[in-house]
């Protein structure tokens, strides 16, 4: 067993959710960050309008693969010499928006690769449940997901 003790932290980390309905700031709340020059918002939701009048960093995601792009810059040494020629200063916040639209983002990467994956097995999916999603594409969805919000 490791001993230790929390005053011989040397980095300080918060990883958190804003839970709340739409509307109530959850997005907003990004303001409150100290040294916005240090944050960044990795953002699937449509648009970040009662962030407008700010100049934070915005990398846009479209697709899973945009995620998980994401993730391998965060921790790659690419996004320090990026934000050095940029001047701008170390990356110290990540805020992703939303939670629900990243788990979006990635069931549909899910059913985007399901017609390969359906064919390579000689099946049909020419079905009129072609689009839904099968409990093997929640199964491999699910775990998708858990890697994504573990990695960030």
């Amino acid at each position: 067993m490791k001993r230790r003790f929390t005053n011989e932290e040397s980095i300080l980390q918060f990883k958190g959710i804003v839970y709340g309905r739409p509307g109530v700031g959850k997005t907003t709340s990004a303001r409150t960050i100290p040294n916005p020059k240090s944050l960044v918002i990795i953002s699937a939701e449509a648009g970040l309008l009662s962030l407008r009048k700010e100049s934070l960093e915005v990398w846009e995601i479209e697709t899973y693969k945009d995620i998980m792009d994401s993730i391998e810059f965060l921790k790659s040494d690419d996004l320090k010499e990026d934000r050095k020629k940029n001047k701008l200063p170390p990356l110290e916040t990540v805020f992703c928006d939303s939670a629900t639209e990243f788990t979006k983002k990635c069931l549909e990467g899910v059913l985007g690769e399901r017609d390969a994956v359906i064919e390579a097995r000689g099946k049909d999916l020419k079905t009129i449940f072609a689009d839904q999603m099968t409990l093997e594409d929640w199964g491999v969805g699910k775990g998708r997901i858990d890697r994504m919000f573990r990695a960030f």
